[in-house]
Order: C-alpha cells, then sequence, then structure tokens
C-alpha cells in the first residue's frame, strides 16, 4: 500500500526466528514503518490480520485491548478490527 502514498500505514510483523531475513525485506518494503515506531499506539483505528494470525497478534501486542474495537472478519482471508 506504500505505493499509493499512504503515510498512515504501519506494520506489525509477527515473525519466527528462521524468518528474520525475509521480515526485513518486508519491512524495508514498507519504510521502516513499524507499529512499534507508533508513540501513542492507542490512537491506531485499524487493526488488519491475514487469516490465522489474530492469536499470535493478540499474544504480542499488549497494547490492543480487542474491547475497544468492532471485529470484521473476512472469512479465510483477514480480520478487522476497527475503534469503537
Amino acid at each position: 500500500m506504500h505505493k499509493y502514498d499512504r503515510t498512515n500505514l504501519y506494520i506489525y510483523p509477527l515473525i519466527r526466528d528462521s524468518e528474520e531475513k525475509s521480515a526485513a525485506g518486508v519491512i524495508r518494503f514498507y519504510n521502516n514503518k513499524t507499529v512499534d515506531s507508533v508513540a501513542d499506539k492507542h490512537s491506531i483505528r485499524i487493526v488488519a490480520l491475514f487469516s490465522g494470525m489474530e492469536e499470535a497478534f493478540r499474544a504480542r501486542a499488549a497494547w490492543f485491548d480487542a474491547a475497544q474495537y468492532f471485529r470484521y472478519e473476512f472469512a479465510g482471508n483477514y480480520v478487522v478490527y476497527a475503534k469503537k
């Protein structure tokens, strides 16, 4: 999406140690804009997760409170959380 000059898009890579090299390429592709660089994580209004990554995200993203978001599931594709 950064190809469309999005300035408000951040990624949160969930990787295994064996995938660090390929994740670094993805992070560079998104101009090193990770969620870790967002000072006020409570200002994050949308979270989109690929299918199968929801539990891993919730386990690692201590800042994320699902009760503060509406959850929309697009079966087999992704889950989107939108701030209430």
